[in-house]
């Protein structure tokens, strides 16, 4: 049995003592079995903030939400949370899908996003990376 992950809080007076909402949802994801990955993903996808009204999310579409995110998503810190959730899905799938759209949502590169991304985003990556999974 796998130690689970401890509570991840915020750092701000508002929040301290709570656990991060962002962590709490990353952390709570159904493990990608039985061939239930399209939750699984919406899940991991939901923990981030510059997500939430992204089309392709629920029901889980991966071509839609890269079309959502090239259209919608404007700053660096938002297109990386696109880029990693779609990486994470289909790396292979996803860097042909941008190739063929001429690169337009770009790759994801995990020291730009962490240093781009605000604490909300950070934990919920860094969540992922303490029991990471993929389809």
């Amino acid at each position: 049995m796998r130690p689970t992950a401890p509570a991840v809080h915020w750092p701000h007076a508002r929040h301290r003592g709570r656990p991060c909402p962002e962590a709490s949802r990353a952390r709570s994801h159904p493990k990608m079995v039985n061939g239930d990955n399209r939750l699984a993903i919406a899940t991991l996808a939901r923990a981030f903030h510059a997500l939430a009204k992204a089309d392709g999310i629920d029901p889980w579409d991966p071509d839609l939400l890269y079309r959502w995110s090239v259209e919608h998503l404007h700053t660096d810190a938002e297109r990386h949370c696109a880029r990693f959730i779609l990486g994470v899905w289909n790396q292979d799938d996803f860097e042909e899908l941008d190739a063929e759209n001429d690169g337009r949502l770009g790759r994801f590169d995990s020291l730009r996003a962490v240093s781009a991304w605000d604490h909300a985003h950070r934990t919920a990556f860094a969540v992922w990376t303490l029991d990471p999974w993929w389809p």
